[in-house]
């Protein structure tokens, strides 16, 4: 993490839980620093973040960065680019730093209070920005507790939009909260994350990098990437050599309990994968003189932005399910059932199928990737990568089915075994979320 590691990570957690005691004045809250993103020589405003320590910002998980874009925070007067940038697994929060010696010297933390319950809210409001971009408040016009994440987070109803991201202030400017997501049950209803559920987040990004040594990019290595798809080229490493070992490409979700990873030999000097939109990645040079099962010494953070919804050639998804056979179902003149709970045992002997409908509308014959994902109870995401074919003689109508057990989602749990709990799967063409679902294995 470009100089940081875990006890940087830590600081944080420990300012958020003592955030009461962060900052003795508040400035107004136009001193917020603003988010803008400079693409193709134009200014994007991106929000606004909220300084939780000197030198270290917090905003929403949905910010994204394309190849070619540069991030810059700003005060107003004063202006900083990032070091480095990292999102948790869920893609509700984003925290970039600066360097400590950044000259304009960087904003101060803010305070921060703990979450005292909905009536709270009443006297509090979202920061947003009118017409003309200067900060304006948008009130607050009720407030309930999501049951299931306790203190963690508020439904919120605005009168009026606000990106995500805005951070929710008390009257006297203390930050309780920060608009994470959206709900589609009525305009203007929003998820807050309240300082217990920002606590959390952060509480999840250190277990993540626990035992991860503070990195220095590795020298040479580049990566370059676009929505999903990343390369990674060693060919300007120096790649290093010891009798008995070999260099070693390592590639890991942070969230993950194993890791990925290609010989960096001088045959092949790059490698392009499709990598899982919201999770954080690690990549680095190890020497090993067997398969990697670590971490290098030396590694560069990939923080893949959370997809957008396919929006391409009208397309549609119809049905997006985990089913018993589709064949078999077909041979009955019948569509698939679907399979909401499996035991391990039908997942490992090939009797459930990802079954896939859709509809859209082209001319011409085209291909786009396909990226499939897994993610376990435990957190550990699984994927595979083909391609998807625009067909014009297919478009009211694309079906297709693969047995899970042959899709090679199930390899690494079929080695370790099944978690009980909630699986999800997602489905993303050229790095647009197509569609998802979820099962049980009981």
């Amino acid at each position: 993490m470009a100089g940081r590691g875990r006890g940087w990570l830590l600081a944080l957690l420990l300012l958020l839980l003592c955030g009461a005691a962060a900052a003795e004045g508040i400035p107004g809250i136009g001193a917020l620093p603003e988010i803008t993103i400079l693409r193709d020589g134009e200014k994007v405003p991106a929000g606004r973040a909220i300084p939780l320590t000197t030198g270290a910002l917090m905003t929403t998980g949905a910010l994204e960065l394309r190849k070619g874009d540069t991030l810059l925070v700003s005060d107003g007067d004063r202006s900083w680019v990032p070091e480095g940038m990292l999102k948790d697994a869920d893609g509700l929060v984003t925290v970039f730093w600066f360097r400590e010696d950044s000259d304009p010297p960087l904003p101060d933390s803010w305070r921060l209070l703990p979450f005292r319950g909905a009536a709270e809210t009443a006297k509090c409001f979202a920061l947003s920005e009118d017409e003309s971009g200067n900060p304006a408040r948008v009130r607050i016009l009720s407030a309930a507790a999501a049951p299931w994440m306790e203190n963690d987070a508020m439904l919120l109803r605005l009168s009026e939009e606000v990106r995500l991201g805005a951070p929710v202030l008390t009257e006297d400017g203390a930050v309780i909260g920060m608009i994470a997501g959206r709900y589609a049950e009525g305009p203007c209803r929003y998820r807050m994350l309240t300082l217990d559920g920002l606590t959390r987040v952060i509480e999840r990004m250190t277990a993540g990098v626990d035992g991860m040594p503070d990195p220095a990019p590795p020298e040479g290595l580049r990566i370059t990437g676009e929505k999903n798809r990343y390369t990674f080229d060693w060919t300007e490493v120096r790649l290093p050599k010891k009798e008995g070992a070999s260099p070693y490409l390592v590639i890991s979700d942070l969230e993950n309990s194993y890791v990925t990873y290609f010989p960096a030999d001088r045959e092949a000097t790059q490698a392009t994968l499709l990598l899982t939109p919201g999770r954080t990645y690690v990549a680095g040079i190890l020497l090993s003189e067997e398969a990697p099962a670590e971490l290098p010494e030396q590694y560069a953070v990939v923080a893949v932005p959370e997809a957008e919804r396919v929006r391409t050639n009208g397309f549609r998804s119809l049905r997006f399910a985990l089913t018993e056979d589709p064949e078999k179902a077909a041979a009955e003149s019948r569509e698939p059932a679907s399979l909401t709970r499996v035991t391990e045992a039908q997942l490992r002997s090939g009797e459930a199928f990802l079954y896939s409908v859709s509809s859209y509308a082209v001319t011409e014959r085209s291909e786009e990737s396909l990226l499939m994902t897994l993610t376990a109870p435990d957190g550990n995401n699984y994927r595979t990568a083909s391609g998807w074919i625009y067909d014009p003689e297919l478009q009211t109508r694309d079906a297709w089915w693969v047995s899970l057990a042959e899709s090679g989602l199930l390899d690494l749990l079929n080695a370790d075994g099944y978690p009980k709990g909630m699986y999800r799967m997602d489905l993303y063409i050229d790095g647009s979320l197509a569609d998802s679902c979820e099962f049980e294995v009981y």
